[in-house]
């Protein structure tokens, strides 16, 4: 069974229908209209429960989501991520954290921000194994799922939309939406037209303490994955002028 998000022509209160479609786009086929509400195939009942008109907002029980949060390096986006899952803890919701195991920069089963803020966590070489490793049962119990350093999940935009549109969860994501040739980096890019929300936050540059929206790599290192704190990394501002550096160290070497 999907979920579905929804589209109102009219406002409900007038008595006009309201146009459902999968994360897709596509419309689902409407029935009748009743009381003021039109019903669609069976499928989509539970859809309509939860989207019930009030005004300008919309009842999102049973419905899934997906948030996401990119930047450079040191932007505070696993902070970001922790605050947020904490807080639909805090609010009764049953959370779970994952993370690549590629990353054992801190911790090999924690989440753990660059200022040492950290919560457990399931590290796993990919998002499939992270329902097996769970298991089913715990699975069908967890309400919010974030995801840490989305970046290294060849499979994060099949499961982040399995998760939300036939699971009903919330998905919060973080990681980096380019690498340091500002090329784009992972999957996580590919969320953005099926995500609720995207947050780009920004670093500050070492060189200038100007808002900094890219990553510089201090090393002569040629390959994307690189995994590496303040020895490897920096936050950068003035891409133009760094650009240079690269080239330049790019010739020596070679």
């Amino acid at each position: 069974m999907a979920a579905f998000s929804s589209r109102a022509a009219k406002s409900l209160n007038g008595g006009a229908a309201c146009r459902a479609t999968d994360r897709n786009g596509n419309f689902l086929e409407q029935g009748r209209e009743f009381e003021g509400v039109s019903s669609v195939a069976p499928r989509s009942v539970e859809f309509l429960k939860s989207t019930v008109s009030h005004g300008s907002n919309f009842v999102r029980d049973n419905v899934g989501s997906i948030d996401v949060i990119v930047g450079p390096m040191f932007a505070g986006k696993t902070t970001a991520l922790l605050q947020r899952v904490r807080k639909e803890v805090d609010a009764g919701r049953k959370a779970s954290l994952v993370k690549s195991d590629k990353d054992n920069r801190y911790a090999v089963s924690a989440v753990v921000s660059h200022d040492g803020i950290q919560m457990p966590c399931v590290a796993v070489p990919n998002l499939a194994k992270f329902r097996e490793r769970v298991g089913e049962e715990a699975y069908k119990q967890i309400e919010v799922i974030g995801i840490d350093e989305a970046q290294f999940f060849d499979d994060l935009l099949e499961f982040c939309q399995s998760a939300a549109d036939v699971d009903h969860k919330t998905i919060i994501v973080a990681g980096l939406d380019g690498d340091f040739l500002r090329r784009r980096f992972g999957f996580v890019l590919d969320l953005i037209p099926l995500a609720d929300s995207v947050t780009k936050l920004h670093a500050r540059c070492e060189l200038c303490n100007q808002p900094a929206p890219f990553t510089f790599r201090k090393t002569v290192d040629t390959e994307t994955e690189v995994i590496g704190g303040v020895d490897v990394y920096m936050p950068d501002a003035t891409w133009d002028s760094l650009r240079l550096t690269i080239e330049t160290t790019y010739s020596t070497v070679s």
